[in-house]
């Protein structure tokens, strides 16, 4: 059996409130948009994809290696976009303000990890 997987963090609850007082915003604004729950929101690191559930105890070790190295990391909330999708639901994004570019050392450290364990992923970093 697979589960279809990727990496994420999660922002702080008050970063969170911000992004639900800025959907509510938009929705005020009467646009036929469905809206995922803003206590759900996340910065994806990299999508695994479908991976088989024997791999996921590899990959939670190379997650928790990085995690340890970066408990905490300072970022802000950017402007908003939106890529368009025909086909499927269109996904709407805020940009994240990582001044410090820590973001991109913990893929490059995620990145390592999991190559320890045998699991790859894109060396491009697009978050």
């Amino acid at each position: 059996m697979r589960k279809r997987l990727f990496v994420a963090i999660t922002p702080p609850k008050d970063k969170r409130e911000d992004v639900a007082k800025l959907i509510n915003a938009i929705k005020r604004q009467n646009h036929e948009v469905r809206w995922e729950n803003p206590l759900n929101t996340h910065i994806t690191l990299a999508f695994l994809g479908s991976i088989p559930r024997d791999l996921i105890p590899k990959i939670s070790d190379a997650l928790a290696k990085t995690a340890a190295k970066f408990p905490k990391i300072e970022i802000g909330i950017g402007g908003l976009g939106y890529f368009y999708n025909k086909r499927e639901d269109s996904i709407v994004f805020l940009d994240v303000i990582d001044k410090e570019k820590i973001l991109r050392e913990v893929y490059k450290d995620l990145f390592h990890n999991l190559s320890e364990q045998d699991f790859f992923i894109s060396s491009k970093f697009a978050p």
